[in-house]
Formats: C-alpha cells, sequence, structure tokens
C-alpha cells in the first residue's frame, strides 16, 4: 500500500475507459485512532490482508482464548478500514466525505468457516456484487466486502442482503447487525486465502 499523510492513495490513474475503483478510509494504530491515515481501494486491502505484513499479529491474536479479554485488546489493536466510504475529520456515522458504493458483512461465530466461504462464493445474487472475503482477526468468522445498490441507503441495503441470507441460510448466515452502521469498521488481518474479484485485480 503506497500512501502519503494526506488521506489521499497514491495510485496511477486507470486507463481511459476503466472506471476508477472504490476507495474508502484505511486508520493505522487501531480502534482507539479515529483519524484515518490514508484511502485505499479493494485491490490494496487485499494486498495487506493476502501478504504478511499481519501474519504474526493474526498469530498472537489466535493464541489468546477465544472470548477473552486479552484477545478483545488484541483485536482493538490492529489496523482498520471503514469500507462504507471516506471520513473525516475522524470516524462517525455523520463524517461520511465520499461514498465508495460498498459495504461490509461480519459473520461471527461460524461452526464451518470453509462452508461458509463456499456458500458466499457460490450464491449466484451475491457473486456478482462481491469484492472480497477473508477470514476475520480471531480465525471463527468471515468479512465479505460487497457492492450496494446506488439508489438505497447503506442501512437499507444492509437489510436487504441480511433477509436476503437469512431466508435462504438461516442463522447461520446472519451478519452481524452493528453492519448497518455506514462508519462500522472492519479490522485487517492475515489470510493468505483471502479472495478477490476478478474485476478489481483478484
Amino acid at each position: 500500500m503506497t500512501t502519503d499523510n494526506s488521506n489521499e492513495t497514491v495510485t496511477n490513474s486507470p486507463p481511459p475507459g476503466i472506471p476508477e475503483p472504490p476507495r474508502f478510509s484505511y486508520f493505522r494504530g487501531g480502534i482507539r485512532t479515529a483519524a484515518p491515515y490514508a484511502a485505499v481501494t479493494p485491490r490494496q486491502l487485499w494486498e495487506v490482508v493476502h501478504g504478511p505484513r499481519f501474519a504474526a499479529a493474526t498469530e498472537w491474536l489466535r493464541q489468546a482464548p477465544a472470548g477473552s479479554e486479552q484477545r478483545a485488546e488484541r483485536k482493538k489493536a490492529l489496523d482498520y478500514v471503514t469500507p462504507a466510504g471516506t471520513f473525516a475529520p475522524t470516524r462517525a456515522n455523520g463524517n461520511l466525505q465520499t461514498s465508495s458504493g460498498l459495504l461490509v458483512l461480519d459473520f461471527d461465530h461460524l461452526p464451518d468457516v470453509a462452508a461458509a466461504r463456499a456458500v458466499l462464493l457460490s450464491d449466484a445474487l451475491l457473486q456478482p456484487g462481491l469484492v472480497l472475503l477473508f477470514t476475520s482477526p480471531g480465525g471463527e468468522g468471515l468479512k465479505a466486502l460487497l457492492e450496494a445498490d446506488p439508489a438505497a441507503s447503506h442501512l437499507d441495503n444492509f437489510r436487504a442482503l441480511s433477509g436476503y441470507l437469512a431466508g435462504c441460510y438461516g442463522p447461520e448466515l446472519q451478519p452481524d447487525p452493528s453492519g448497518k452502521d455506514v462508519a462500522r469498521a472492519c479490522f485487517v488481518c492475515h489470510d493468505a486465502d483471502a479472495w478477490l474479484s476478478p474485476r478489481f485485480g483478484g
């Protein structure tokens, strides 16, 4: 991830006719950091998650007992992003500067992460809009970034996707309700098998 400190991503412009990829805020130093460090694309986030940068931190977090305060504190120290867009001067629902057109769904405490991943990747309705999918920091869940309906609000998009998943797959694939917030934080971790849509260079 190549960035400067002005909350702008330093990238080459895409070739003519290729749309600009969505961008969202990246925060360094843990959840207590409220000011964004840079704006990144799905491809840049995938490079961070897929690469080795957070491998040690992810392993260290998973060594703490599930549900423990120790694990929670280690998770809070991870970098995070706000997939719904860029925020300034701080992360807050009222501080959205530019919408990315994306939202994040968190699937926690899955009985079979691999099976849930396969379901999400093969779902005919979700697949066209699925942008990024990776295992959560604790290793017991998934994080999915999806394109949202631009004609609907963030909350309406979240409710529609949640209702669809609950209706098709039951409570096991019911996303965390906190995803309804436009400023929802998505923690960054390591997943060597992180999936990125081919439309974004995956």
